[in-house]
Parts: structure tokens; C-alpha cells; sequence
């Protein structure tokens, strides 16, 4: 008996420590256009339709399951793979380098599952999004100059995956202030700001190790009107949804400040990376 306990004790911790995630298998579509995306262990799927109709392509390859974040490496491509889920929405995102000249702009793609859709199911006008909050000011940011004699700053317009991400040394001001400047259609409700959703350190599909290397936030302040709050926020680079104490209208464009307080250090460099801060865009 004693046994049998032994095996099954060490059966579950094998399984919660190897158990696949629950997106796998699971139909995601994105927001805006008729497509929508499987991942599993060994392939990605994305249908989409054209003039002939339903077209499924297929890229094999190897789910790795990272400390940081996790992984795909396809035949054509290496990804990351990021998700969370917020009132039961799953949100799932795909990342890799662009093949343009430009190595730091990348190419995402946003994929959500709504609660009470099925497999076969089409997401509706009022799909919600992750939408980044536009870059207003930061009090500083790093700077560099490659190799072609170009200088890069660490400061993007927005705070989006697809873009440079910010950084800022850690003996500077770490302090950036952000808004929620978007598209709006005065007649549509939209739906209020409860959560932001944080990607911690340098999420890089090609470069993994520049997470460890740079440091990573760990305590901040986010600052909204007459409201403060104080976070820490895990060291993975994954999505992190931190709700708010009190909700945003989208529609007011005030500015909200993310101050870094204290942070994970970093094993190479003394620059802090934040690459994304989202919020939940859609309408009632």
C-alpha cells in the first residue's frame, strides 16, 4: 500500500510538471479577420480562407517549455508563445523576428477564444483584443548604436510586442507614462479598463538568453488619476494580468504612470526591460 502511495504521489508531480498546456489543441482566431490558429507539441495549423475556401498550412516543429517563456521552434521559424486568460477569455499570441531589414521590429499575431465558443465557431464584431498603450513620455531610456552606425532607443510608440521594447538603465528615472490613445468610435460603448496585462524582461523568439541577461521589473507603481497601486510582478515572460482597483474609461486619454521600484537583476547588463503593457479592448 505504502507503495502504491509512493507512485502515485510521484505520478502527479511528473505529470504537473510535464503537463501540456492547456491552449494545445484548443482553436483560437483572430480578432479582426477570418483566421484562426491550433498549436500543438510538434506543429502549428493556421486556416484561413481564400477564393477556392477553407485553406489549412501547417509548420512542424518542437513546443519547447522555457523558465521564461515558452517556445516553438518551426521549421521556417522560432517562436514565442504567450498567453493568458481574463474572465475567461483565452488570449494567445505568436511571436517572431520580421524578415525585414529592421532585426528589432517583430510580427505577431493575436489570437482569442471566447467564452462559450466552440470549435467551429466564428468570433463576433464585439471580439475583445489586446490593445498596447501608446507611449506618451519616459523620463528615461536606453540608447545604442549598432554596428551601421545607427542609434536605436529603447522607447517605443507603443508598448507592443511588435515594437522596440522599453528600457531604461537602473541607476536612471524609471518612470514612463502611457495612455490608451486608439482608434474610438464615439457611438460604441466600450468596455472599461480593469486589468493590465504586463510582459516582463526581453522576450526575444531568436535570442532567449537576452531575458536572463537583462533585468527584469519586479516591483512597480501604477498611477491613474487619484488612484495608486503597487505590484510585483513575476519573473517570467509571460503575460501578467494585474487588476486594478479601479477601472479606466478607454475613452479618456489621461495618462497613466508605470514607475519601476525594484527589479530582478539581470546577469550581463544593468538595463531594466518591460516589452508590452496591454489592456482588454472591445465594446457593449
Amino acid at each position: 500500500m505504502k507503495k502504491f502511495l509512493i507512485f502515485i504521489i510521484y505520478h502527479c508531480i511528473f505529470l504537473s510538471l510535464f503537463a501540456n498546456p492547456d491552449y494545445f489543441g484548443v482553436k483560437f482566431y483572430y480578432a479582426s479577420e477570418p483566421v484562426a490558429l491550433i498549436i500543438s507539441q510538434n506543429k502549428i495549423e493556421t486556416e484561413f480562407v481564400d477564393d477556392t475556401g477553407i485553406k489549412t498550412e501547417v509548420e512542424k516543429g518542437t513546443y519547447l517549455d522555457k523558465k521564461a517563456f515558452n517556445c516553438f521552434k518551426g521549421e521556417l521559424n522560432d517562436y514565442a508563445v504567450l498567453d493568458c486568460t481574463i474572465n475567461n477569455n483565452q488570449y494567445l499570441t505568436l511571436l517572431k523576428k520580421n524578415n525585414q531589414k529592421n532585426k528589432y521590429i517583430n510580427w505577431t499575431m493575436s489570437y482569442v477564444r471566447q467564452v462559450n465558443m466552440t470549435q467551429n465557431s466564428i468570433p463576433s464584431s464585439s471580439s475583445t483584443e489586446l490593445i498596447p498603450l501608446k507611449v506618451v513620455f519616459a523620463q528615461s531610456f536606453v540608447s545604442e548604436t549598432n554596428k551601421d552606425g545607427k542609434v536605436i532607443k529603447y522607447l517605443p510608440e507603443y508598448t507592443s510586442l511588435l515594437y522596440y521594447p522599453w528600457a531604461v538603465n537602473k541607476n536612471k528615472n524609471k518612470t514612463i507614462v502611457l495612455n490608451t490613445d486608439f482608434y474610438r468610435d464615439e457611438k460604441q460603448n466600450y468596455l472599461p479598463i480593469k486589468a493590465l496585462i504586463f510582459v516582463n524582461g526581453y522576450v526575444s523568439p531568436e535570442k532567449p538568453y537576452l531575458y536572463e541577461r537583462n533585468a527584469r521589473a519586479r516591483k512597480i507603481q501604477i498611477s491613474y488619476g487619484k488612484t495608486m497601486v503597487e505590484v510585483e510582478l513575476k519573473d517570467i515572460g509571460n503575460y501578467q494580468v494585474i487588476e486594478l482597483p479601479e477601472s479606466i474609461n478607454p475613452k479618456n486619454n489621461k495618462g497613466i504612470s508605470i514607475t519601476i521600484t525594484d527589479w530582478y537583476e539581470g546577469t550581463k547588463y544593468d538595463d531594466i526591460v518591460i516589452s508590452g503593457i496591454y489592456y482588454i479592448n472591445g465594446f457593449y
